[in-house]
C-alpha cells in the first residue's frame, strides 16, 4: 500500500519526530510504500494568497506537486503536535 505521512514539528528532537519514525518504521515492516513530508524540513508556506483562496489563480508548483503525491496514495496519515 501506498502511504504518505505529512508531519510538521519544529524540534528535531521532539517525541511527535521519533513517535513518526516509530510508526514510519511498522509501516516499512509491513510492507507500505511510505513517503514522508517533514513540512518543517520542506520550508512549506501554509498562508495562502489573495489569488489561491478566491481560485482564480494557477495552482502553484509545490503544492501540486503535493496533491499528486496524495492523489497517489491509498493512504494518508497527519501527525502534528496538538
Amino acid at each position: 500500500m501506498k502511504h504518505v505521512v505529512v508531519f510538521a514539528h519544529p524540534r528535531s528532537g521532539s517525541f511527535i519526530r521519533q513517535a513518526v519514525g516509530a510508526y514510519v518504521d511498522e509501516l516499512d515492516q509491513c510492507g507500505h510504500a511510505v513517503t514522508v513530508r517533514d513540512l518543517y524540513v520542506m520550508g512549506f508556506n501554509p498562508v495562502l494568497s489573495e489569488e489561491e483562496l478566491a481560485g482564480t489563480g494557477p495552482v502553484p508548483e509545490d503544492i501540486q506537486r503535493e496533491q499528486d503525491l496524495i492523489t497517489a496514495s491509498q493512504a494518508v496519515s497527519f501527525v502534528f503536535p496538538i
